[in-house]
């Protein structure tokens, strides 16, 4: 019976993989966990960000109007998103 060309090779894992060893500047950064204002009525705050890195260890963070604070890239006041129609 003819070999099938799409089964696994049999690897020995130790052997074909080459060992890496981790250092500080390998490893990649952890992303944010945040919310970005997509749409306002005042158009220059769209892109805004609000940092929800509290979610991670389960802490409570709250979504209306008045919080989180948004602030723009690159800095500027931390300011909520203020629409009344929230």
């Amino acid at each position: 019976m003819p070999e099938d060309p799409h089964a696994a090779p049999d690897l020995d894992l130790d052997e074909t993989l080459p060992r890496q060893v981790l250092r500080a500047s390998a490893v990649r950064p952890r992303r944010a966990l945040e919310a970005v204002l997509l749409h306002h009525p005042e158009l220059r705050r769209v892109g805004e960000r609000a940092d929800l890195d509290g979610l991670r260890i389960g802490e409570a963070v709250g979504l209306s109007r008045l919080e989180p604070a948004f602030v723009r890239e690159g800095g500027g006041a931390p300011r909520p998103i203020g629409d009344p129609y929230l």
